[in-house]
């Protein structure tokens, strides 16, 4: 996973986010039954879901699954780890 910080946001979930290098990308994630991540949240993300290039949907682990380490991202609020699992439409 890679560390990526939000820089800024849209009201269409589109999300510009910086890497420990400057390096920047810009994803489309939308958060489900969550608070939307404020800008300055970190986000680790797996590298391979940020070269899909497609709109990405996560939420809340579900108890009765198990994801891989590949479906999920974790983010951190207020100094608390969040894992999130990726969901598919």
């Amino acid at each position: 996973m890679i560390k990526l910080t939000i820089i800024s946001k849209d009201e269409y979930a589109n999300y510009i986010l910086k890497d420990i290098n400057d390096n920047k990308y810009e994803l489309n994630i939308n958060f489900m039954n969550i608070e939307k991540p404020k800008v300055g949240t970190d986000i680790y993300i797996q590298e391979s879901v940020i070269k899909e290039n497609i709109s990405l949907n996560y939420g809340l682990v579900n108890s009765d699954s198990k994801p891989n380490k590949d479906e999920l991202i974790v983010i951190l609020i207020d100094g608390k780890q969040l894992y999130l699992q990726r969901y598919y439409d």
